[in-house]
C-alpha cells in the first residue's frame, strides 16, 4: 500500500515480518530506562493464533510502517466477535501501536487499520487494546517519570499529541494508584474495615488460594469476576482456554501468601488477586532475550521484587456495600506488613476514572495517582 512517496504501508504475511513487528520496540525504546521489555519469548506465543486463545474469537492483521526500507512503526487492527456479541455491536480495534515521532507515519498506520475496519463494515474504531481489556491497554497519559507496575504500558509521550492531531478522542481515563505497604493503615480505614467485620460476624473468613488445584480454584473466583464487572465499561468474559492460560501463568510467579478467597457462609463470596511485580526484574533484561545471560538477570532479580501488583478484585454483587472489599486489602496490607518484609508498595493495575468505590478505597489507603492512561477512539462513519 503506497500512499504517499517515503511511507510504505505492509500488512504482515510471513513470520519474518511477525519477527521484525515483535522486535520494532525494543530498538525505538531502548534509551528509555523506564519502558518494560517483554520476554522475545513470550511476545512470540502472545502473538502465536495456536498458544493464545484470544484468537479463537478475533480477527487481526498486522502492519508494519517503512521509510526508505527503514520500519519506523507498527499497528494492529482487529474485531473481536465477543466483545460484538457482549455489547450488541461491530466495534474495531487497534493496538501495540509504536512509532517515531511523525505525524506521517502515524496518519498512514491508522489510515491501514481504519482502511481494514471499515472494509468489514466497522464504523467506530478504539484503542490502543493489546487485544482486549484483559490485557494490556490506553497510552500513558501522566507518570512517565517511572517504570510501570505489571500489566500495564509504557508508551511514549508525544502519541498523545499526533492522535489529537489525527482526530481521536478519548473514551475512557484510567487511573493507576499505588499504596505504601510498610506505613500503618489510615484511621479512617481501619474504622470502616472494622465496621465491617462487626456486620460480617463468623460468617466471613478469608484463607488463601491453593495453587496447587488452581485451576479450580479459579473456576469460581472468575465466575465472581464476571458477574462483579459485567456491568464496567470494557468487560470481556473470559473463555475456558483464556483461564487455563491464566493458570498457566499464575503458577509460574504467583506468590500464595498474597492470594486471597473471602469466603461467607462456606460459600466463595469474594476474592483479592495480588502478583509479584514481575516488572522489576524484566526491566533489567533490556534486549528482553533470555539467552545467554537474560535467564539469569531474571531469576536473580525475581528475588529482589519489592513491589506489589493488585490484578484483580472483585466480591459478588450480593455481597456489596458491606465492606468486605476492605477486609481484604486490609489481610494484604497486614501479610505485607509481616516478617520477612516483602513488599514496600502495592499499586492497582488500571482503574476506570469512574469507578468510585475503588477509587473510594484507594483514598481510605491513602494511596497516590502515579499513572493515567487515556483510550480513543474515532468515528469512521
Amino acid at each position: 500500500m503506497q500512499e504517499k512517496v517515503g511511507i510504505h504501508i505492509k500488512q504482515i504475511t510471513n513470520k519474518k515480518e511477525m519477527d521484525e513487528f515483535i522486535n520494532y520496540p525494543y530498538e525505538l525504546y531502548k534509551n528509555d530506562s523506564n519502558w518494560v521489555p517483554p520476554l522475545r519469548i513470550e511476545r512470540q506465543e502472545f502473538f502465536n493464533p495456536k498458544k493464545n486463545p484470544y484468537f479463537e474469537h478475533a480477527e487481526v492483521v498486522y502492519f508494519l510502517a517503512y521509510k526508505e526500507n527503514k520500519i519506523v512503526g507498527r499497528i494492529t487492527a482487529h474485531e473481536d466477535n465477543i466483545w460484538n456479541a457482549h455489547y450488541k455491536t461491530k466495534q474495531g480495534f487497534f493496538g501495540f501501536y509504536e512509532s517515531e515521532d511523525d505525524l506521517e507515519v502515524a496518519r498512514h498506520l491508522l489510515l491501514a487499520a481504519e482502511t481494514w475496519c471499515k472494509q468489514r463494515g466497522i464504523t467506530n474504531i478504539m484503542g490502543p487494546m493489546d487485544f482486549n481489556t484483559n490485557h494490556e491497554l490506553g497510552f500513558l497519559t501522566e507518570g512517565f517519570d517511572s517504570p510501570p507496575v505489571l500489566m500495564l504500558k509504557y508508551t511514549k509521550q508525544y502519541y498523545n499529541t499526533i492522535f489529537q492531531n489525527l482526530n481521536y478522542t478519548q473514551v475512557r481515563s484510567l487511573l493507576s494508584y499505588s499504596v505504601q505497604a510498610q506505613e500503618p493503615l489510615p484511621e479512617k480505614f481501619k474504622k470502616m474495615a472494622d465496621k465491617a467485620r462487626k456486620f460480617a460476624g463468623d460468617s466471613v473468613q478469608i484463607r488463601n488460594m491453593d495453587l496447587k488445584n488452581l485451576r479450580q480454584e479459579l473456576e469460581p473466583v472468575l465466575e465472581i469476576y464476571n458477574q462483579a464487572w459485567s456491568d464496567n465499561w470494557g468487560f470481556i468474559p473470559m473463555t475456558s482456554g483464556e483461564i487455563d492460560l491464566l493458570a498457566q501463568h499464575f503458577r509460574l510467579f504467583a506468590d500464595p501468601k498474597y492470594i486471597y478467597i473471602l469466603e461467607k457462609n462456606g460459600s466463595i463470596a469474594g476474592f483479592l488477586l495480588p502478583l509479584p511485580d514481575l516488572n522489576q526484574a524484566l526491566i533489567k533484561v533490556r534486549n528482553g532475550r533470555l539467552f545467554p545471560f537474560g535467564f539469569i538477570k531474571l531469576l536473580w532479580n525475581f528475588r529482589k521484587i519489592n513491589r506489589g501488583s493488585i490484578v484483580l478484585l472483585g466480591v459478588k454483587k450480593e455481597f456489596r456495600n458491606q465492606g468486605l472489599e476492605l477486609l481484604l486489602m486490609e489481610r494484604l496490607h497486614s501479610d505485607g506488613r509481616t516478617p520477612p518484609i516483602k513488599y514496600q508498595s502495592i499499586e492497582t493495575t488500571w482503574i476506570l476514572d469512574s469507578n468510585k468505590p475503588m477509587i473510594a478505597i484507594m483514598e481510605f489507603l491513602n494511596g497516590k495517582i502515579v499513572k493515567r492512561y487515556s483510550v480513543l477512539g474515532k468515528n469512521l462513519g
